[in-house]
Order: structure tokens, then C-alpha cells, then sequence
């Protein structure tokens, strides 16, 4: 009983010293994929997160920072705006040249998930925020297992003939969304996993064929992919479908989540 009771202990004062590294005064994360898994080990309500992006959705209300508009929203007034410290972005040319000119005193993370599927995602960030932390290891460790547990639990809801096509945005009346997602996130995962028949392109993102559409991917599923607080899935006719999560276009563990979603509704 005293053995257990302080593995108990040990346990949890090891997760709750999950921080910052007290060195460290002040953090900002314009990275979708870092929000996330800065959220998951519970970081989201350290003051010294000072600001996350605005585009970013769903996060709790323990979250004491500033929202910040980032993407093409970012501006100059707004980088000089921001206090030194360390800041996450994902990758993009625009951003980082503003960033860069005008973050005086701003350590700049830059983060690459293209092409990447979510445990390599999850394992990108959680190697950077283990950079920047102290005593999160075994939070961190517990991060990328939820997303491998979470792959397992898609596996067993995919049907075992599973021909889909999943686009970014929403069907409106009898247009389609313009970019098919066809080598990136859970789309490249299933694929590479054979699990799925799926738009056929090495191209993370392609505008979409109609005779593709209409030939090799005839009678398969038709799912838009939009970022919406409230999760829905809308009902076009009996195989297309827009469904809308919290960050589904977000690499990483999200879009399992969104994916988890969606099989439970078609």
C-alpha cells in the first residue's frame, strides 16, 4: 500500500511541475499544432502563454492570453505590438519575413507539418514544446499515445470498403469546394495504411477533376472539411456530406478527432 501510494505521489508531482522553463518569460503560438498539444498538457493556462492565434478555435476559457491575428492578418503594428519572447508559427514565407522584420527581441520556432500524418505531427511537437519545458515528459508521452489510441479506434470504424474523397470547405447547392486534400494529415495516413481509395495525386492538395470524379472515384463518399466550434455533419444527398469540427483542418490530433466525428455520422 505505501508503494503505491507514492507511485501515486511521485506521479503526480511530476505532472504537475509540467511548465515553462522558468528562464523562459513569455510565449506565443501563431502554430495551430503547437496550441493543440501546448492544450493537451494543460500549458494553455500558463501566464506566461501571452498569446495564441485568433484563426485559432475551441480552446478553454482557463486560456489568460491575447488572441492574435495571424496568417495573412498578421501585420507589423501587431508584431511590434508583442513583448520578447518566443514565437511559434507555422510554416509560411509571408509570415515569417514579417515576423522577422519586425519581431525585435522575438525568438522565432518555425514549424513544418506539411505532408506530415498526425503521429508524425504530434511527434514534431511534442519534440519542440519538450524543448522549451520542464518536467513534461511524461505528459508529452501521453500526448502521442491518445493519437496512436485514437488511430486504432478509427481503424475499427472504417468500413472494410471505404472509397472517399475529402474536401476543404463546404458544398454549396451544386458547387463543390475547390481543393481536394489528398496527401496530407489523416487523408495521407489512411491512404498510406491502404485503409481508404482516395483521390488519386501525390499532391498534398489538387483542385479536383470531374472526370476523376466521375470515373475512378464514382459512388465514393464526398466530405467537406470546414473548421466550425459546433460539431455538425450536413447531409447533401446519401453520400456527400460537409462536416464541420473544432480544427479539423488543424494537423495533428485534431483532425482524428474530426475524422472520429464524421465515421460515427455517415
Amino acid at each position: 500500500m505505501q508503494i503505491w501510494l507514492s507511485l501515486f505521489l511521485f506521479s503526480t508531482l511530476t505532472w504537475a511541475n509540467c511548465d515553462f522553463q522558468s528562464k523562459l518569460k513569455g510565449i506565443y503560438s501563431l502554430s495551430g499544432p503547437v496550441t493543440t498539444g501546448l492544450s493537451e498538457i494543460g500549458l494553455h493556462r500558463s501566464s506566461k502563454l501571452k498569446g495564441i492565434s485568433s484563426f485559432y478555435t475551441g480552446i478553454d476559457k482557463n486560456f489568460q492570453g491575447d488572441r492574435i491575428p495571424g496568417g495573412s492578418l498578421l501585420s507589423p503594428v501587431t508584431v511590434r505590438s508583442l513583448e520578447p519572447g518566443i514565437v511559434f508559427f507555422d510554416e509560411s514565407q509571408e509570415m515569417e519575413k514579417i515576423l522577422r522584420s519586425f519581431g525585435k527581441g522575438l525568438v522565432l520556432k518555425k514549424i513544418s507539418t506539411r505532408n506530415l500524418t498526425p503521429v508524425e505531427v504530434t511527434q514534431v511537437v511534442s519534440k519542440v514544446l519538450d524543448s522549451v519545458t520542464s518536467d513534461c515528459g511524461p505528459k508529452l508521452r501521453e500526448f502521442q499515445k491518445s493519437v496512436e489510441s485514437l488511430q486504432g479506434e478509427i481503424l475499427l470504424k472504417i468500413p472494410e470498403k471505404f472509397d472517399v474523397v475529402f474536401f476543404l470547405g463546404s458544398f454549396e447547392g451544386a458547387s463543390s469546394p475547390n481543393l481536394v486534400m489528398a496527401q496530407d494529415g489523416f487523408v495521407k495516413w489512411l491512404k498510406k495504411d491502404k485503409r481508404v481509395k482516395t483521390y488519386p495525386t501525390e499532391l498534398a492538395y489538387v483542385p479536383w477533376s470531374a472526370k476523376i470524379l466521375k470515373g475512378e472515384m464514382k459512388g465514393a463518399y464526398q466530405i467537406g472539411l470546414v473548421d466550425g466550434p459546433d460539431p455538425k455533419c450536413i447531409k447533401h444527398d446519401p453520400k456527400k456530406y460537409t462536416c464541420h469540427f473544432p480544427r479539423a483542418l488543424t494537423p495533428g490530433i485534431d483532425q482524428l478527432r474530426a475524422l472520429r466525428f464524421i465515421l460515427d455520422q455517415i
